[in-house]
């Protein structure tokens, strides 16, 4: 089984801490871009080493790429489930597996129909193809 190795971590301001920023970057070698807004809101910059830096040097660019995973998230949820059932860590590592695995199944038999039939027909209305979608579910 492959590994892949995550090099830089985007977060919500939720996971704003000194020690989220130190865990990811000095155990694991992972930049982090989380938004410094933990705490009472102050003009002042925060004390701490890569708190401190979130404010100074904010990559808002590569920040703004988080719609990608957000609207993933957000497919899945609408889809198929917005909660697991399983009760055990392991078993609700499988469901997000299994809910991540059929939603991609089902946007590559969504293009494959597509790119089937573009060469049948002069036009595919996209309204039309998400209710085909629907179909592999």
């Amino acid at each position: 089984m492959e590994k892949f190795r995550i090099k830089h971590l985007l977060a919500d301001a939720g996971y704003d801490s000194e020690a989220n920023h130190t865990y990811a970057r000095e155990v694991h070698q992972i930049k982090t871009t989380i938004p410094p807004k933990h705490g009472r809101p102050t003009t002042k910059l925060p004390k701490t080493k890569y708190r401190r830096e979130m404010r100074t040097d904010f990559d808002k660019e590569t920040f703004g790429q988080r719609w990608q995973s957000e609207t993933v998230f957000s497919m899945i949820k609408r889809n198929y489930t917005d909660s697991l059932s399983a009760r055990s860590y392991w078993s609700q590592c499988r469901d997000m597996i299994l809910l991540v695995l059929t939603h991609n199944l089902g946007i590559i038999l969504l293009v494959k129909e597509l790119f089937y039939r573009a060469g049948q027909t002069p036009l595919i209305i996209p309204a039309l193809a998400l209710l085909r979608f629907t179909e592999f579910m």
